[in-house]
């Protein structure tokens, strides 16, 4: 439980209009968790993850539409953010945090199971903005959009399907940050 650390005045996103803290994600995360089996995360934790990426990577890789602030893309990747770091302590977008209104759209086009292998593996290293297929736009809404309905992720847990739209809110609310390691 978190007792003491510094408040901030945090804010929230929502898609759909249901609000959401971190970020929402459309294509590998997403269907990655649509192929993750909860009994084996439950047993092992994050080694569950294991057998839902590589089946993902073996899977069709979707196509989306983007409307980001009334601009068409297109792209195989959508995350859409408010927060810095993406699934723990990979650092997706380092302009945003969720104590700054306003959301980051990052696109990715991933031509080729080669081309995702390589974007997930400069994702890891913290690599992925100096690469051509990946794209950070500063926005406020994201209408994202699909052949066929594909599944969506919020903050880590999938809600839905596209076609979707997401959207900066005024909903505010005082966060207790932890307080930075060594001190407290």
């Amino acid at each position: 439980m978190l007792l003491h650390g510094k408040a901030i005045t945090a804010h929230a996103a929502a898609v759909e209009g249901a609000p959401f803290l971190a970020m929402v994600g459309v294509g590998f995360d997403a269907q990655a968790l649509g192929k993750l089996s909860q009994a084996m995360k439950r047993l092992s934790g994050r080694a569950a993850y294991a057998p839902a990426i590589l089946r993902t990577l073996l899977s069709p890789i979707p196509e989306f539409n983007a409307v980001v602030d009334g601009v068409a893309y297109q792209a195989n990747w959508i995350i859409v953010t408010n927060v810095a770091n993406y699934g723990g302590g990979f650092l997706l977008s380092p302009e945003s945090h969720i104590s700054s209104p306003g959301l980051t759209a990052v696109l990715m086009r991933i031509p080729s199971r080669f081309a995702l292998v390589q974007t997930l593996i400069s994702l890891g290293l913290g690599m992925h903005l100096k690469r051509a297929n990946v794209s950070l736009i500063p926005c406020k809404t994201v209408h994202i959009s699909a052949p066929s309905p594909q599944a969506i992720q919020i903050d880590g847990e999938l809600c839905g399907a596209t076609p979707a739209v997401v959207a900066q809110t005024d909903l505010e609310f005082r966060l207790i940050t932890p307080e930075p390691r060594g001190e407290g």
